[in-house]
């Protein structure tokens, strides 16, 4: 039930945002939050950085699939990048490696939001 959110941006106006623990049904609100922000602010590269989330339910999920459905309708490239371990089985289970742009590496997901 513990996640933390940090927020980088780098020299290419790419936002990481960084999930660290776990996202479910406790904490994914804080997530669709500040992606609602972010998109509000008009910020139309982000990355979301799951190198250190090691739990995902299907209420996060839900919130990715939400954050990619905006993304889409607000021409906002985003991506998931260093998604490992039970989180990217459960993506894969889902069949949402489909849906999501996925990235192995984070250089990869800049490479990816910013092309």
């Amino acid at each position: 039930m513990y996640m933390e959110l940090k927020i980088k941006k780098n020299k290419q106006n790419v936002y990481i945002i960084e999930l660290i623990g776990e996202l479910d049904l406790y904490n994914s609100h804080k997530v669709k939050e500040l992606f609602s922000k972010m998109i509000e602010r008009g910020i139309n590269h982000i990355i979301f950085d799951l190198s250190q989330t090691y739990y995902i339910d299907s209420t996060g999920i839900g919130v990715f699939i939400y954050c990619f459905d905006i993304a889409k309708k607000q021409t906002v490239k985003m991506c998931l990048c260093n998604v490992f371990g039970t989180v990217l089985k459960v993506i894969q289970l889902t069949k949402l490696n489909q849906f999501f742009t996925m990235a192995s590496t984070l250089e990869d997901g800049i490479d990816l939001v910013r092309n």
